[in-house]
């Protein structure tokens, strides 16, 4: 990968030439670039560009390295009583019992779980990350049959079926069986990225392709589509896959 160096330190990058491109802009990627360029501009001239975006970009490194960091920490060193876990983009407090009947139900900024009595001790933290596996991939999908109850009678086209993957490189995708597959992480992420993703999936089942098409629709029923695709750019997904 092509690189140039600023303050010492490399800053990577990829070129993408466009026929859609007017104007030469930049994307940030997760701890890269991706230089998007009309067919024909000068290779003399994007270098210069980027050249001009030296020090922006190492800005943009910079920032991007806070936000890995707090990823890295959203998940407690153990899944026990008192730690907390991460949820639509803040945290929730454990708070762990013993009855009759196992559940996870959320009190406000906290999460009850509720393991039998008849579990082994050993058992308590695998236990837990059991039950919170299960409740967030609950709540990831209550919110997406919310979003597509919503989105669907205004796009005019329902997916096949809608099946949720902790996929590693995806934040979701629209298969050529018109079924949408989404990634459960999504739950994660802050109020409003989910539904994105949903509302990015559902377009494709009207234009495949992310062409003039596509863009005038997203804006039409999802005008910050932008500001989310920046948010999901800058945040890898390695950095926020449950350890274990």
């Amino acid at each position: 990968m092509p690189f140039i160096q600023y303050d010492h330190k490399p800053l990577f990058f990829t070129l993408r030439r466009s026929e859609r491109a007017k104007r030469l802009h930049m994307v940030v990627r997760a701890q890269s670039f991706e230089v998007v360029a009309p067919k024909r501009i000068s290779n003399r001239v994007i270098l210069d560009f980027v050249c001009q975006q030296r020090r922006w970009m190492s800005k943009q490194l910079t920032q991007q390295a806070k936000r890995t960091t707090a990823l890295n920490a959203i998940w407690p060193k153990a899944f026990l009583h008192g730690e907390t876990v991460p949820f639509r983009g803040s945290q929730l407090h454990l708070n762990v019992r013993y009855g009759a009947v196992e559940s996870v139900l959320r009190q406000e900024d906290s999460l009850l779980i509720t393991l039998s009595w008849q579990r082994p001790c050993v058992q308590l933290e695998s236990e837990i990350k059991k039950q919170l596996h299960q409740w967030y991939q609950a709540q990831a999908m209550m919110l997406i049959e919310a979003s597509l109850a919503h989105f669907c009678p205004i796009l005019g086209r329902w997916p096949k079926a809608v099946q949720l993957k902790q996929q590693k490189s995806r934040w979701g995708s629209c298969g050529v069986t018109q079924q949408i597959y989404l990634n459960w992480l999504l739950v994660l992420a802050p109020p409003g990225i989910l539904e994105y993703v949903v509302v990015h999936e559902l377009v494709h089942l009207i234009e495949p392709s992310h062409n003039k098409r596509f863009v005038g629709l997203m804006d039409q029923h999802y005008p910050a589509w932008r500001e989310a695709t920046a948010e999901l750019n800058q945040i890898p997904l390695s950095a926020i896959r449950p350890r274990g």
